[in-house]
């Protein structure tokens, strides 16, 4: 839940430092900071990308394992066989998708979010 809280923390700080946004302010600050580099992208995006992988990690490795991974593949509506892109992007070869192998896995060179490197 922590990550979810720095991440609005953040965002209504780059908004103006009020605890309240409107929904143009949000969709404002959010573009801005989810595809606005690795800054940007750092603080809104590394926080939630690890927050899910707590919420999902059902074993408490800290890691995604192939089910819990599939799981959230579905919540998510990716569409992609979780096999298959555990397998691309389990970098360090455990059997499971880290928060940072995942955070890499879903970063552009220019910091934006792209789902479609799942696929």
């Amino acid at each position: 839940m922590s990550g979810y809280e720095g991440i609005w923390d953040y965002l209504t700080s780059q908004a103006g430092g009020k605890n309240a946004l409107s929904r143009e302010q949000f969709e404002k600050v959010s573009e801005n900071n989810m595809n606005g580099g690795s800054d940007g992208w750092d603080a809104v995006m590394r926080p939630h990308i690890t927050a899910m992988v707590q919420l999902c990690d059902r074993d408490g490795d800290g890691k995604l394992q192939r089910a819990e991974f599939s799981n959230w593949l579905k919540v998510v509506g990716a569409g992609v066989d979780a096999a298959t892109v555990l397998d691309r992007f389990d970098t360090d070869h455990d059997g499971g998708l880290s928060a940072e192998e995942l955070c890499e896995a879903l970063k552009t060179g220019d910091g934006t979010l792209e789902f479609s490197r799942l696929g």
